[in-house]
């Protein structure tokens, strides 16, 4: 499944992984060459669903890395250093965000089943298969489960937006525009900056509630929650933007 020349697998010529160290900085560059090599292959592009691109890189992550030998030497140089499964496991923990759903409800289920699976008596070919495959009607409930933008027009001739999770509950409302390209503008703006936990801003309102603002690089405000009793729900909240924020589903009144 994945892109580009895997001939560098061979570990005929490695001494023992026992005696060998592990190398975080190496392991994390040949996950990220992994990931890019993912991303930019033409499965990946045709396919606009983002729920569907994050299963194309588990299935790549997980075939690469379990049928990567311990102690395999990384083929060309600066990656002359081998690693351990453990190492591989905390660079998957690490990068997890980048592959598991982006909906939390649906994540323990699909790390219940890939557990389940590891414990059949299959044999290792297979179980790279089935760890690679399982987790597609995952991925594809979660785009069912996907969110979407409406985009309306006040009585003033002002256009607004707001992003509405799958269960059709509002989760973020624009501020008032004077064009609809502009609040287009705002759409694409909430889509590239959701998915990044530094882009929330955390607030408290004076009768002790808690709501919290997503903003764009330049600090300014993109869209606002509502109001939550407790600040737990808020993070929910702030966990369905990020899960709904990058859809590309917009309907107009």
């Amino acid at each position: 499944m994945l892109h580009g020349d895997a001939s560098w697998l061979s570990t005929s010529r490695l001494p023992r992984p026992a005696s060998l160290p592990t190398c975080s900085t190496c392991q994390n560059r040949k996950y990220d060459l992994l990931r890019s090599s993912v991303r930019a292959s033409p499965a990946a592009q045709v396919w606009p669903c983002l729920a569907v691109q994050r299963w194309f890189l588990l299935a790549n992550t997980m075939t690469f890395f379990y049928t990567t030998p311990v102690g395999t030497w990384h083929a060309a140089k600066p990656f002359e250093h081998p690693h351990s499964l453990i190492e591989q496991s905390r660079i998957l923990a690490a990068h997890s965000s980048d592959f598991l759903p982006a909906n939390v409800a649906l994540r323990a289920p699909l790390a219940s089943v890939c557990a389940l699976a590891m414990l059949l008596p299959v044999d290792h070919a297979c179980m790279v298969g089935l760890i690679a495959v399982l987790p597609l009607p995952f991925y594809l409930m979660e785009a069912a489960m996907a969110g979407w933008y409406e985009l309306s027009k006040n009585d003033k001739g002002q256009f607004f937006f707001v992003l509405k999770a799958g269960n059709a509950e509002v989760i973020l409302r624009s501020e008032q525009y004077e064009t609809r390209a502009a609040a287009e503008g705002g759409i694409a703006s909430v889509q590239k900056n959701s998915p990044a936990d530094e882009r929330y801003e955390r607030k408290d309102a004076n009768d002790g509630r808690f709501y919290f603002n997503l903003k764009a690089a330049n600090h300014q405000v993109i869209g606002t929650s509502q109001m939550y009793k407790a600040a737990a729900s808020r993070e929910g909240g702030i966990e369905s933007v990020k899960t709904n924020g990058p859809t590309t589903t917009i309907k107009t009144d």
